[in-house]
């Protein structure tokens, strides 16, 4: 088995600059959240295969939750 997949909780712990969530529904304190549907708490809406919006470097972390399922194959 792999190594355990860390939780957003502790995520929240990378000292670093801002962290995207892509994909949640739920605000946590110390990310912004991305979603392709607008909603309470979404910073950013658009699609995960077009992120050009954000200059090189500008998170700290990245996580994505229940995001790539909804990708197709090309």
């Amino acid at each position: 088995m792999g190594a355990p997949i860390p939780t957003l909780e502790e995520l929240t712990r990378i000292p670093d600059g801002d962290r995207l969530h892509i994909g949640g529904k739920g605000a946590a304190t110390g990310w912004k959240l991305m979603n392709i549907q607008p909603g309470e708490g979404v910073d950013y809406v658009g699609d995960i295969r077009d992120l050009s919006r954000f200059q090189d470097e500008s998170f700290g972390a990245i996580y994505g939750s229940h995001a790539l399922e909804h990708v197709g194959v090309q």
